[in-house]
């Protein structure tokens, strides 16, 4: 809900909580990902993007996201 409303830094913490729960939650990487790359904080949010598509391969807007990220660093071979 806080992303829809445009509050990242909200969605952000809560983003953070779910992940120190359980690291290995998919929907936390590519949710910390997603609100960082829409901050403007992509180095950040390459990190949590590469982790949510490690973790499901089948998420097609985690790769689209990645993908973004990584066009932005130049990053061809990994886009």
């Amino acid at each position: 809900m806080a992303v829809l409303q445009g509050k990242f830094g909200k969605a952000l913490m809560h983003y953070q909580r779910v992940y120190k729960m359980d690291p290995s939650s998919g929907e936390a990487q590519f949710g910390m990902g997603r609100t960082l790359a829409d901050q403007n904080k992509p180095d950040e949010a390459l990190k949590y993007l590469r982790m949510a598509v490690q973790t499901d391969v089948m998420n097609a807007s985690a790769h689209y996201r990645l993908t973004r990220v990584c066009q932005d660093f130049h990053l061809d071979d990994e886009a």
